[in-house]
């Protein structure tokens, strides 16, 4: 799995533990996986792959 970067929205670092992939979201019937900052509630939309979650996680403004 390709490693987090801090969280997008307001920079807290993945080594404190604020930022989560969530599987199984919204229901664990259809594989979804979301990544949430639990420090402000930043989060991208839920995919179909944990790589595609990570990928929007990781993008940032000017980057393709």
């Amino acid at each position: 799995m390709d490693e987090l970067k801090s969280c997008p929205f307001c920079g807290e670092p993945k080594a404190d533990g604020v930022t989560e992939i969530i599987p199984g979201y919204p229901d664990e019937s259809t594989p979804r996986y979301e990544i949430v900052c639990w420090k402000c509630f930043g989060r991208v939309p839920d995919y179909d792959t944990s790589a595609k979650a990570i990928a929007a996680w990781n993008r940032r403004d000017g980057e393709k």
